[in-house]
């Protein structure tokens, strides 16, 4: 992956899920962590989401991926060509 590649994600108090997918990416990429607000809690309930982390992947300034829960295909697919 490119230098330019970079996740946010969006977590909530205690949860094992998003630890393990913050350090996970944290291996191949810059990632910041933010702790999801009320508001964005119900934005992401709005678009559907129903389990945490919610996690975004930019290039530069670009989405180019996101999704929520712990997902291990997903993040495979981040850093593996690293970790090779």
């Amino acid at each position: 992956m490119r230098n330019s590649i970079h996740g946010r994600v969006y977590t909530k108090p205690n949860c094992m899920k998003c630890r393990l997918t913050i350090n996970q990416l944290s291996k191949t990429m810059l990632v910041s962590v933010t702790q999801a607000t009320d508001q964005d809690i119900a934005a992401f309930k709005a678009e559907g989401v129903r389990s945490f982390p919610v996690v975004c992947i930019f290039d530069s300034s670009k989405p180019v991926d996101q999704w929520s829960d712990f997902n291990p295909t997903k993040i495979a697919k981040y850093t593996k060509k690293k970790e090779d």
